[in-house]
């Protein structure tokens, strides 16, 4: 893929050369990442907030967490990244000098693993730098934060040029499309992005330090407890919806932290601590309203139906013609639909990229467009519109959420 770095398909080179390969054990890493990530929070919870439920309370809700039980199914990068994350959190909240190595690891692992990990580490940093500056102002600490990150970076520095690229690759996502439309930038490439990271890194300080400052004092940290918690179970029901995958691959490396913070506010909306899981009160209603919330959110993701691209891909091996072609729109669906069909010619949107074999091309008689379903009546692009248009549709075939349509290629009205 060249989108990501290396180490992720190298982890899975190993792992598949131990096990044998099959889908089950293609999906394994993921879920011990995952399977980690619940004691890494629970340990991070306990850490960070003794004496209270938080750490159980955490593990809970991560467990049943919609967005990290997909991720931890997924053949792909992404609930590792939360890992790393969590490695890099422990690294930064454990005062020991070994504990550098864990910087090391889950700072430069993550940035290898995926370039999710940026913002990751963002936010991780801002937060431990909110708490050095509140508990001391340790050179030591300091020395051994800085230690970690600088070997990080040098050890990331190999895949810089290849990060570089998808930066600029980035441009045609629809999400970072907004994002610059929103910012006013004509493009989002390496130039503005540290502009982009440093602005993320001052808001994370800001909002860690007004938490931190807002939970000294007891009547503003019950607003802010149930200002929290409210917007993580909005969250929690909002990440069940299936679209948003480009945004869902970039919270899924926070949840962690997310689900960290959460707990606490729940916790502080009451005001002493609390030592069991879900006690009497504000603390234990706000934890069994977030935890029911999570059940039905993961009922209605796993409810919905996955894209069915093994099913397309065999329907076209069997039936499509020798001389059709494959239209994916969005383009970057050639990566899921690739994994089954490496080699099948494929034209990706938009639309001004379809004339060519429209027009010229005496060897495709048939063009089969992969389109998603989401609920919404077809067409669903402006690149189904279009071939609805122009080309006479011959055959339609429901995959889950995918819809394959095949048209006869005749001259463009």
């Amino acid at each position: 893929d060249p989108n990501e770095p290396s180490l992720y398909f190298l982890i899975l080179h190993w792992f598949l050369s131990l096990t044998g390969v099959s889908e089950a054990t293609a999906r394994l890493p993921s879920a011990i990442g995952s399977v980690a990530g619940l004691v890494l929070v629970y340990w991070l919870g306990r850490r960070l907030c003794p004496h209270t439920a938080v750490g159980r309370s955490a593990a809970v809700l991560l467990a049943l967490a919609p967005i990290d039980l997909w991720y931890a199914q997924e053949a792909r990068m992404h609930g590792l990244v939360a890992t790393a994350g969590l490695i890099l959190a422990v690294g930064l909240f454990l005062e020991e000098w070994w504990a550098t190595l864990l910087i090391v690891g889950g700072l430069a692992g993550g940035l290898h693993l995926d370039h999710t990990m940026w913002p990751v580490a963002i936010l991780l940093l801002s937060g431990w730098m909110v708490h050095w500056f509140h508990r001391g102002r340790r050179v030591r600490s300091l020395l051994r934060v800085v230690a970690g990150t600088t070997a990080a970076w040098f050890l990331y520095r190999p895949v810089w040029a290849q990060a570089v690229d998808v930066y600029d690759r980035l441009n045609t996502v629809p999400f970072f499309k907004n994002v610059r439309s929103f910012l006013g930038l004509e493009s989002l490439t390496v130039v503005p992005l540290p502009a982009a990271l440093l602005a993320f890194a001052s808001v994370c300080v800001a909002v860690a330090g007004v938490l931190w400052v807002t939970s000294h004092h007891s009547s503003q940290r019950r607003w802010i407890g149930y200002a929290v918690s409210s917007g993580f179970i909005a969250a929690t029901a909002f990440v069940a919806i299936p679209r948003f995958y480009g945004l869902k691959q970039i919270l899924v490396g926070a949840w962690p932290f997310f689900t960290l913070l959460a707990t606490w506010a729940m916790v502080s909306i009451d005001q002493q601590p609390t030592r069991g899981f879900a006690r009497q009160g504000a603390a234990g209603s706000a934890l069994v309203l977030a935890i029911t919330v999570s059940l039905c959110a993961v009922l209605f993701t796993f409810s919905t139906p996955r894209a069915d691209w093994r099913g397309v891909a065999a329907h076209l091996g069997s039936h499509a013609s020798p001389r059709s072609v494959v239209v994916l729109d969005p383009p970057w669906n050639d990566l899921a639909f690739g994994y089954y069909r490496p080699g099948q010619s494929v034209v990706k949107g938009p639309i001004a990229s379809l004339d060519s074999f429209a027009t010229g091309n005496q060897d495709i008689n048939e063009a089969c467009l992969i389109a998603q379903r989401f609920g919404s009546r077809p067409p669903t692009s402006p690149t189904e519109a279009w071939l609805d248009g122009n080309f006479e549709l011959v055959s339609s075939k429901l995959f889950s959420r995918l819809e394959l349509r095949c048209y006869r290629i005749l001259p463009v009205k």
